[in-house]
């Protein structure tokens, strides 16, 4: 979705995110950065990647790896399981546990920085502040922007204005 600070869309497009939506099934973090980073590429704006996952398989390293040299997109990864100690409140669903050494090897792998989910918003704005970071520190790109050379054309249509002040050729004297 497009950058936005209006927290109501941001709420709708959450709310439509579940995992019928994605185009594949399974685990496969590199092939998502490839599809980011292919998405970014196209807009030819700069961006980054946020990629939200609870565990990423360690056989997905290498092909992040070769993602990082190749890209110049930043990544950032937000691990949403659960630390050792965290109680999961009341009626939420069972949360994954978190292995930590394992989104580290991947943050490595992909050159992303991890950020670990926290029970108040301190995640979130750390991310944030990353994120901001991370766009301030791209290019200023602002993708296809129509380049307007039509004031070449003004000198032109002024002289066939011009016939059009000859008198009586819009309004008939008499």
């Amino acid at each position: 979705m497009s950058l936005t600070q209006d927290a109501k869309i941001i709420d709708m497009f959450s709310q439509a995110l579940n995992p019928e939506i994605m185009p594949e099934t399974g685990d496969v973090a590199a092939a998502a950065l490839e599809l980011g980073a292919g998405l970014l590429q196209k807009a030819k704006i700069p961006g980054a990647i946020l990629l939200i996952a609870d565990q990423i398989d360690s056989n997905q390293f290498k092909a992040m790896r070769e993602f990082s040299e190749k890209s110049d997109i930043a990544v950032h990864i937000y691990a949403i399981a659960a630390g050792r100690g965290v109680t999961v409140p009341a009626g939420s669903p069972p949360a994954p546990v978190l292995n930590l050494d394992n989104m580290k090897q991947a943050a490595a792998a992909a050159g992303a920085s991890l950020n670990l989910v926290t029970p108040d918003d301190g995640d979130v704005q750390k991310l944030s502040r990353r994120i901001k970071a991370t766009l301030s520190a791209a290019k200023s790109n602002q993708g296809n922007r129509w380049q307007d050379a039509g004031y070449w054309f003004l000198p032109i249509l002024l002289l066939f204005g011009l016939f059009f002040f000859r008198r009586g050729w819009m309004v008939a004297y008499e």
